[in-house]
């Protein structure tokens, strides 16, 4: 199921329901983001809500920016992403705002490692919040989004 909600920003954000998480997202004390909540989709003009499929509606809301949201599982944390794709100046240059705002609340530092061989390779890019910390600080295994590999936080947080 899609919906769409208008928070005082003028950015839409669309709600893909579906995935197995825990979570929820309030704007102006109204909640935004189910309990089952995988996805969140924020447009700068009302959402063409009409596709069956995530790959439809971002081809149909083709200047989006997409939170992909990391599960929680028995297995560990899976990662979350930011992503926007528009050929749009303008949209681009908000998206980049979003993802500015995104490294400030965020602190890098991760090593990615082979758990068979014991290969590690540095993260440069990757980020973490001071949720995926304090989990990481209590043994739950920090995942990739594909592969098998496992990630080790190696910076600390802002808060930190």
């Amino acid at each position: 199921m899609v919906s769409d909600l208008l928070d005082d920003s003028s950015v839409f954000v669309t709600v893909v329901e579906g995935a197995r998480i825990p979570l929820q997202f309030y704007v102006n004390e109204e909640r935004l983001c189910p309990p089952q909540c995988s996805v969140l989709i924020f447009t700068l003009s009302p959402p063409v809500l009409s596709a069956r499929s995530i790959y439809k509606f971002l081809g149909f809301n083709p200047d989006a920016s997409v939170l992909q949201i990391g599960q929680l599982t028995s297995a560990g944390l899976s990662e979350s992403w930011l992503s926007a794709m528009t050929g749009n100046k303008d949209a681009m240059k908000r998206w980049k705002q979003t993802a500015k705002l995104v490294r400030r609340a965020t602190q890098k530092g991760a090593v990615a490692v082979n758990p068979k061989t014991g290969a590690t390779a540095p993260m440069k890019g990757h980020r973490f919040s001071t949720g995926a910390r304090a989990l990481y600080l209590k043994g739950t295994a920090m995942l990739p989004w594909a592969g098998t590999n496992i990630i080790e936080l190696i910076g600390k947080t802002v808060a930190e």
